[in-house]
């Protein structure tokens, strides 16, 4: 797992996304500033143009302005340095990495369990492929619910930290613009059922973060 996060910048993402090179200038300077002052290790910068969604296709005046200024992409780009100043992403690998070694383990030793064949109609054998079935159907199926939860609130207190660390940097009223915009150019709906969003969105609604750097901002 870390060595595949380690070569995914360089070697796996430029195969589905193009890299280029950010030219020099002011934001690249202005990059560079940040990373250097809360110590991140920057070598590159690269402007990435992502293959769009075609599922759905919509048609805008050539005038209309989409995109955020210098400023506020400083501002998502602390939102993103924060990720990894407060360690979320060492720790998202470390839970991935125990929650694997729980289920090999459980898997272990419920594979030779007599009784689980038992229970599904198996008295005399214990057939290894009925094994995973039963084991990853049924047993892990609502360990996995109950995990996916987990990290959905886990990774929704990540970017709300995140946020805040943006907000550290000074860049709260940037960052609060900035998210608007990406929502608008990435057609988002800002409203959303907090029991839905709560079981089902790793990231906070948009208003939900909205509100809490309004809050930033008035303190």
């Amino acid at each position: 797992m870390q060595v595949l996060v380690t070569i995914y910048a360089d070697y796996i993402a430029p195969l589905f996304d193009k890299f280029i090179p950010l030219p020099e200038g002011e934001l690249k300077q202005q990059i560079e500033t940040m990373a250097k002052s809360i110590d991140f290790p920057l070598t590159k910068v690269y402007v990435v143009e992502v293959i769009p969604d075609i599922t759905c296709a919509l048609l805008f005046p050539q005038n209309k302005k989409q995109g955020c200024k210098n400023e506020e992409v400083l501002a998502v780009l602390g939102h993103e340095l924060g990720h990894w100043k407060l360690g979320h992403t060492v720790k998202n690998i470390i839970i991935s990495q125990m929650n694997s070694f729980l289920c090999f383990f459980l898997f272990a030793v419920l594979i030779s369990r007599k009784e689980l064949f038992a229970a599904f109609g198996f008295y005399d054998t214990q057939p290894t492929l009925i094994g995973l079935m039963i084991i990853f159907q049924f047993i892990f199926s609502p360990y996995n619910e109950v995990l996916s939860f987990c990290l959905t609130v886990l990774s929704r207190r990540f970017e709300f930290q995140a946020d805040a660390f943006a907000k550290e940097l000074g860049k709260a009223k940037d960052l609060y613009s900035a998210l608007i915009k990406l929502n608008k150019d990435n057609l988002g709906f800002p409203v959303s059922d907090w029991i839905f969003s709560m079981w089902h969105y790793s990231h906070p609604p948009l208003l939900e973060r909205l509100q809490a750097l309004k809050d930033a901002k008035q303190e």
